[in-house]
């Protein structure tokens, strides 16, 4: 009987947070409606600064910045295990 109250007791706090989650989201979703261009604006300039500032990183790092090939190499590997991790955790 124990198991059976304590699986009620995560069914229960899954569902407030699933509700909760959903408030949020309909939130966020009505203010991403309301001013569209100050979030698409906003994002780019997020994406931007972000691939700037990797890029200057790999400036400061010489093995990197003069071997652009061995740099794809590295992304490629990235990418690769970034996959494998993401079905890992899917699953």
């Amino acid at each position: 009987m124990k198991k059976t109250s304590h699986t009620n007791k995560k069914k229960e706090l899954a569902k407030s947070i699933e509700k909760s989650i959903e408030k949020k989201l309909k939130r966020d979703k009505k203010a991403l409606q309301r001013h569209p261009v100050l979030f698409g604006f906003l994002g780019t300039f997020g994406l931007v600064a972000v691939f700037v500032g990797l890029e200057e990183i790999i400036r400061q790092i010489p093995y990197l910045y003069n071997n652009p090939y061995m740099l794809t190499l590295f992304g490629v590997i990235i990418l690769f295990f970034t996959g494998a991790l993401y079905r890992l955790l899917e699953g």
